[in-house]
């Protein structure tokens, strides 16, 4: 594993630059180097981040800060970090978006989940900020998993057992990404925008033959929007975030985009994706404050989904 150079990537949009600089503070010592692609924050936002940038890394950041002048999306911006890692000689790349913020640890033990067979998407635990480490939003591990030699490793700064076990799908927070198996699969879907594109990447993955491995008791701690409600049906809490209309368009269009996609390639559970979907119309129909635009963008979600081509 002596060869392996890995780089961070961070997404840049509009960032609160308090948290910015944790972010970057929390990982540049972990990594060989940091690559940026600011996705259309505006000509302010994006003076700050080049001032940002050449006070910490000198004056040229030419090599690392990618600047679009409008939004493309979460996977284009992805794309272009991989691209330009690949580009560098990098092999790896911590993905991260510009408020995380990562474990001391974090790299040092996902790198040694490298030696696994097949090791497309290497992932912790994703922790929502604003709660306890008791709290951990944990990867969907598949229980069921085969042909893994799953063991505990030994994290030498806190004596922890990380237990590494075969995953269904992650986050690309925090994940580490393999650069030879994002190029073998054909990368982030750009017809996604925002939404499901890590999902997505993830089946994508599977299907060419990868494998996507979860370490737990190592996290990144993120925040995945305000909570407006919390409820319970069947004695399980679910939570309320206060997205847009557009943010609940595109997560209804991709979820039906990605469902379609996938489907008979035996890559994703299509009752348990349809049970999800279902279940995030229900509540943000019978939840939302804004029902009616809430319930217009998912028509036009639905629509959309259906007709999106799914071939490339």
């Amino acid at each position: 594993m002596a060869d392996q150079k890995i780089a961070c990537g961070i997404v840049l949009y509009n960032p609160d630059f308090r948290r910015l600089k944790l972010t970057i503070a929390s990982v540049c010592d972990q990594v060989s180097g940091l690559i940026f692609v600011d996705n259309g924050s505006g000509q302010d936002c994006a003076c700050q981040i080049r001032e940002l940038l050449t006070e910490r890394y000198g004056k040229n950041t030419d090599d690392i800060l990618i600047e679009n002048h409008e939004n493309r999306g979460i996977a284009v911006a992805l794309n272009q970090i991989m691209t330009q890692a690949e580009r560098m000689g990098y092999s790896h790349v911590l993905t991260l978006d510009d408020d995380s913020r990562c474990d001391v640890e974090l790299v040092r033990v996902l790198k040694h989940c490298l030696r696994y067979p097949k090791a497309g998407m290497i992932c912790p635990d994703a922790v929502q900020e604003d709660e306890s480490h008791d709290q951990k939003e944990k990867a969907n591990v598949d229980d069921n998993a085969t042909g893994i030699d799953v063991c505990c490793e030994r994290s030498h700064m806190n004596d922890m057992s990380h237990h590494v076990s075969l995953a269904e799908d992650c986050i690309t927070a925090g994940s580490l990404v393999s650069v030879a198996a994002w190029r073998e699969s054909g990368g982030f879907d750009e017809k996604m925008f925002i939404d499901f594109v890590d999902m997505d990447f993830c089946a994508t993955l599977r299907e060419h033959g990868y494998r996507i491995y979860h370490v737990s008791n190592i996290a990144v701690h993120q925040r995945y929007g305000n909570v407006s409600k919390s409820f319970r049906i069947f004695g399980r809490k679910f939570y309320l975030f206060n997205y847009p209309p557009a943010r609940i368009y595109y997560s209804v269009r991709n979820q039906i985009y990605f469902i379609r996609k996938h489907r008979g390639r035996h890559s994703i559970r299509i009752s348990s994706r349809l049970l999800f979907l279902f279940g995030y119309i229900g509540k943000h129909l019978v939840f939302e404050n804004n029902r009616a635009a809430c319930a217009k963008a998912i028509l036009q979600g639905c629509k959309e989904g259906v007709l999106m081509r799914t071939d490339t």
